[in-house]
């Protein structure tokens, strides 16, 4: 099996991604950044074929921001089979409608933050060495 998290063949596509956020991740990202949730997210991550919005390596957790587009049944199709294979992995998917995002901030920063709080209650040690996504010993 290849290398299925940031594949460099993805780097330049994520930088395009990243420089070219829409308003809502921006505003999303604004409120996860500089580990404000007591986790490291990263923007526009690739795992396998897929660009996830964001993504905590550490603790496998992704989160998608779904515009309009999203509601297209093609789009909603792609978005099914990319959920399944993200959980397929043990990520857990948080999944954002963007008008929500815009509404209610708050509200979807503090279900983010119970969740994580969670993780650190049950798992107050982080793994020893993180690699690509898969806990692994020294």
């Amino acid at each position: 099996m290849g290398k299925i998290y940031n594949n460099k063949k993805f780097i330049k596509f994520q930088r395009d991604l990243r420089k070219n956020q829409t308003k809502t991740e921006y505003l999303l990202w604004k409120k996860i950044r500089n580990d404000s949730l007591g986790v490291r997210f990263r923007r526009q991550y690739n795992i396998g074929k897929y660009i996830v919005d964001f993504y905590c390596p550490q603790y496998k957790i992704a989160i998608e921001v779904d515009g309009l587009t999203h509601a297209e049944e093609s789009v909603f199709k792609k978005d099914v089979e990319k959920q399944k294979y993200l959980e397929s992995l043990g990520i857990k998917i948080f999944r954002f409608n963007s008008i929500d995002v815009v509404k209610n901030l708050d509200g979807i920063f503090f279900d983010l933050l119970n969740y994580v709080e969670g993780i650190l209650r049950l798992h107050p040690n982080p793994p020893l060495k993180q690699e690509e996504g898969i806990q692994t010993s020294p």
